[in-house]
């Protein structure tokens, strides 16, 4: 027996563009189309009286959130959950962007265990603020780009892309480029699908262009095409 749907009352409710309903309500079908579990649907959303004429709300539990505003999940396109734990900092912007970038590099973790717990903490605190997809920029410690954010992010039921971060110039440039492209091979080597879904995709970050060189970019790119990934960078970093 399919479970019932369930209709929330709430204060308003808004959609994704940006129209309000107030008092508004929505009706979800707890199963969803395919009938899988955990992949809920939305049936209704709008005035409260246009949803109760939905031929499924007269079967529907009710909620009571008639103190709330009810609106799409929040998408945070560009994320650094593996800085979590570093926390708020002061930052006086006389002192220049160096000082900022060396306190970045001092404070955050270096060991996979760390790292993830701090993304781990970032997705608790997204979640907890109505986000439900992010772009996440999995941060390259030492110079070598870690996995572990897009392996934590993957499992965390949310949705999203993880940038795999990397830096590639000057004499740095092969040593880069290597870092990055062993990174890729283990990742699509041991891809996670939680749920049995790509939820979380693999990215491909070249991290700016004062730290990236114009050859390590166009690998980037030729990298990023043939395998499928999306692709970010800190195009203004200064």
């Amino acid at each position: 027996m399919n479970p019932s749907p369930i209709r929330i009352d709430a204060l308003a409710v808004i959609d994704g563009t940006g129209r309000c309903a107030s008092p508004g309500s929505v009706l979800i079908d707890p199963v969803g189309a395919e009938g899988v579990p955990g992949l809920p649907r939305l049936l209704s959303a709008g005035p409260s009286q246009d949803v109760a004429r939905h031929p499924g709300a007269s079967r529907a539990r009710v909620l009571d959130r008639r103190r709330c505003v009810l609106l799409p999940g929040l998408v945070n396109a560009h994320a650094h959950l593996d800085l979590t734990h570093v926390g708020p900092r002061a930052h006086r912007p006389a002192d220049g962007f160096l000082p900022w970038v060396e306190m970045v590099r001092a404070a955050r973790h270096t060991d996979d265990l760390r790292i993830a717990a701090s993304v781990q903490r970032g997705i608790e605190l997204s979640v907890a603020g109505g986000t439900v997809a992010i772009g996440d920029i999995a941060g390259s410690p030492r110079g070598r780009p870690s996995l572990a954010p897009w392996r934590t992010l993957a499992s965390s039921g949310m949705l999203g892309v993880s940038f795999l971060e990397f830096f590639a110039i000057g004499k740095g440039e092969e040593r880069g480029i290597a870092a990055a492209d062993a990174a890729i091979r283990e990742a699509l080597g041991t891809r996670p699908q939680p749920s049995g879904t790509d939820a979380v995709r693999l990215g491909l970050q070249p991290h700016a262009p004062n730290t990236v060189s114009l050859r390590a970019y166009r690998w980037a790119v030729e990298r990023a095409r043939a395998n499928g990934l999306p692709l970010s960078t800190h195009l203004a970093e200064t």
